[in-house]
């Protein structure tokens, strides 16, 4: 797999997707084609992208792509490693994902994904080593000194070991805003309707099956009121529970 990046001047391509062509609009005006068969990523604009975005998000359209070109399982999830496996982290846009991320690797935890988590069957599949924090977020969890300016400023960059290619597949921890902090079950006649959300393409048949699967892992749905120091407490508990 090459990844490069051009200057193209005039319209962009058409935006599609084939079974071996995948063409989409990026950040600030520019646009991505994925070959599957040439083996190679494009990021192109009047301006070249530069490297920071390719790194992320751009990766996570890529793999995205080959993903599901490959018949594996994508999320929009994070993803963090205990001595058992690989955890899932799922939520709607804005509940913290990334910012429980970094709170976790503050621990020590290592973190696996972000923003995009592939699964080949049970098996979780590793992801570029960046977290993206707003600047308050990098600043609750105390990561605001090891990060690195991206995105024009927009966010800042905390740097994560490198982990294992692939790790088995653990279980689910659904992320929910809430008056309190709590850590509860999801009973297996809820799992697929936490996960479906999140899936990167709508459900047919073989979709659904997938996801019943994947339903026979544990989940927990963990709730986080957004006071700063409710960020500690969901930690807790969750490394509670992983023990």
């Amino acid at each position: 797999m090459s990844i490069e990046t051009t200057v193209v001047n005039g319209q962009p391509p058409a935006f599609a997707s084939t079974s071996e062509r995948l063409c989409r609009p990026f950040l600030y005006g520019t646009h991505y084609v994925v070959d599957r068969v040439s083996g190679r990523a494009t990021f192109a604009g009047d301006v070249a992208p530069g490297g920071d975005v390719v790194v992320h998000p751009g990766l996570v359209g890529v793999a995205a792509a080959y993903a599901l070109w490959l018949g594996r399982a994508a999320f929009h999830a994070g993803g963090f490693i205990s001595r058992e496996g690989a955890w899932a982290i799922v939520g709607a846009k804005g509940e913290g994902k990334t910012t429980l991320l970094a709170a976790l690797a503050g621990r020590g935890a290592a973190i696996l994904a972000d923003d995009l988590l592939v699964l080949d069957g049970l098996t979780a599949l590793a992801g570029p080593r960046t977290l993206d924090l707003r600047p308050d977020a990098a600043a609750l969890v105390g990561q605001a000194q090891v990060t690195t300016r991206v995105r024009n400023g927009e966010r800042g960059r905390l740097h994560v070991d490198v982990v294992p290619l692939a790790v088995p597949f653990r279980g689910w921890v659904e992320l929910r805003a809430g008056p309190v902090v709590a850590l509860d079950p999801v009973p297996p006649a809820e799992r697929v309707s936490l996960m479906a959300p999140h899936a990167l393409r709508p459900l047919g048949p073989a979709r659904a099956a997938t996801l019943l699967h994947l339903a026979s892992r544990p989940a927990w749905r963990l709730q986080r009121p957004k006071r700063p120091e409710a960020l500690a407490e969901c930690v807790d508990m969750l490394e509670t529970l992983l023990r």
